[in-house]
Formats: structure tokens, sequence, C-alpha cells
């Protein structure tokens, strides 16, 4: 019989795990100072807004020109980046894509939470997340986590796309319908193809959630799902 392997995670420095389970208020309020970015293609004019969990390692390696191998290298490489504030609009077209938060929401408990546990995404908030949760208690942390103080992985995602209430995109495509969206900015700039997109686009929802935890979702998600136009998907999905 095979036994159970160790979550793959990042080490986070000993302080600043020592930090984190301080009795005040834990070290996600570091996160007031983090600015989403935009990348910029200089040579096309264009410019992404990457989304965690919204297929941004793909978009990034078709960017990049990385082959399938190089998917670690997706996140690490100097791309040209501005904060949301200095995107000049006038000289860039600028795209996102987006995903039904609820669904984002259970791409993130499946991968790196019940899979995976990089630690150096939770480690801020100190005992409140951990490896193998419960989802019904991993939604609750994160309902109680305002997107001012939430990593980007779980921040809404209007966060992203709308700055002192402007909407910074010009083209918002779905992972829903990602071919079609990628075609259709790809043949207006030819950045290539999209060569890998990790996501499951169908999830048996009973097996999350409950009435009472899909209306905590639903409320703390409530502005991305009406912004971005998934009223008719989550009511489709409820319980």
């Amino acid at each position: 019989m095979g036994s159970e392997t160790e979550p793959r995670t990042t080490p986070v420095p000993l302080l600043f795990k020592l930090i984190a389970r301080l009795p005040f208020h834990h070290l996600s309020y570091s996160y007031y100072r983090s600015t989403p970015k935009v990348i910029l293609l200089d040579d096309l004019k264009l410019a992404y807004i990457p989304i965690p969990k919204v297929a941004h390692t793909a978009i990034k390696m078709a960017i990049a020109k990385l082959p399938l191998s190089a998917e670690a290298r997706a996140h690490q490489l100097d791309y040209i980046q501005v904060p949301q504030a200095q995107l000049d609009r006038q000289q860039y077209y600028c795209f996102a894509f987006v995903r039904n938060p609820l669904i984002r929401l259970i791409s993130l408990y499946e991968r790196n939470i019940n899979e995976e546990y990089p630690a150096h995404l939770f480690f801020r908030y100190g005992t409140v997340f951990r490896h193998k949760m419960e989802f019904s208690d991993f939604v609750k942390a994160v309902c109680n986590i305002p997107d001012r103080r939430a990593d980007k992985h779980f921040r809404s995602q209007h966060c992203f796309l709308v700055h002192n209430g402007e909407m910074l995109c010009d083209f918002i495509g779905k992972v829903e319908n990602f071919q079609d969206d990628w075609d259709y900015i790809n043949q207006r700039y030819p950045i290539g193809p999209v060569k890998q997109v990790n996501f499951s686009m169908k999830k048996d929802l009973s097996s999350y959630f409950t009435p009472d935890l899909f209306e905590m979702a639903v409320k703390r998600y409530q502005r991305d799902i009406e912004l971005l136009g998934y009223e008719e998907d989550v009511k489709e999905m409820m319980p």
C-alpha cells in the first residue's frame, strides 16, 4: 500500500512564520501595499492583465514563447510590467481573461489546498489555511478575508481589471470560451498560439457546496459575478 506523499511547497523564512502566528492581526495587512501589475508587449502595443487561476500561466507562456517543458519559468521571467495606475490606455490595447468566480475558487482549493500546498501563498494568514482542510472551512476562511487583504489567488477579479472606478480592459475574454476569445486577440495582435490551458471546464458542484456555503461564496464574489456576466451561470450552479 502506498503512503501519502508530502505536499509540494515553497519554503517560507522562519521569521515570517513566527510573525504570522502572533496574536495580533496576521501579515495579510502587507497586501494593503500590493498593486496588480500589467504586462506590456511594447512591439505590439498590447497590454495583458494576468489574473491567477485564469489560464495566466498558459498566456504568459505564449507571450514568452516558452515550450511546454518550460512551464515553471512562466512566472520567473522579467516581463515589462507596470502598476495599474501607470498603464497608458491611449498607447496600449489592454486585454484580460476571467473565469466563473466559484469555479476559480474550487480550482484554487483543489490545486493549492487539496493537492499541493504552496505555503508562500498562505503563510501571511498564520494558521487560517492548511493542507487538505475541508472545502467548507476553506470557503469560510476566504469569505472572511476582504479583497484588500486577500492573496491574489483568491482576490476578486474586478480588483485586477478596475482602477479608481475605471475599467482598464478593451477586451475581456472568458476561460469558458477560451479558444474563440484567444483567437480574437491573436488575429489582431499576433502573440502566437497557446500551447496548453490547464483548467477543467466542468465541476460537480453538488459535491462542494451546501446551500448556505453557496450563498456565502456568491456574496463574497457578488461584484465579479455581476460585472463579468456570470449571473446565469451561477443560477444554474445553485444547489
